[in-house]
């Protein structure tokens, strides 16, 4: 299985909020085959971190924390492009789950309950 993991998941798995991934969740990321991330979430942490809405202590800034954090988990970052905002724009996409963290490869939501 492939998956898309979203910012608030990353930063909950990253040990960086209080709500953390359930049981069920964590399971399907350690489980899947390849677990992807746009690099439009590192923007989304830059901002929060540099308008003090979250601290990413012991981290000295937002790309040490990114660095980090691909790597341990093996994470794919997915370029941010026009084209790519664009194209996903164009996917069918069903009713968006919140606070899962995790959307399937095409975006289709991927429910964990």
């Amino acid at each position: 299985m492939e998956l898309m993991l979203d910012t608030c998941g990353f930063l909950s798995l990253s040990g960086l909020l209080k709500k953390r991934l359930s049981p069920v969740t964590l399971g399907k990321f350690e489980g899947a085959e390849t677990v992807y991330i746009s690099a439009c979430s590192l923007f989304e942490i830059a901002i929060k971190h540099k308008k003090g809405n979250i601290d990413i202590h012991p981290f000295g800034n937002a790309m040490e924390l990114w660095e980090r954090a691909v790597e341990e988990y093996q994470l794919v970052v997915l370029p941010v492009s026009a084209e790519l905002f664009f194209d996903s724009t164009q996917l069918r996409i069903t009713t968006a789950i919140r606070s899962t963290g995790l959307l399937s490869r095409n975006l289709y939501p991927v429910v964990l309950r």
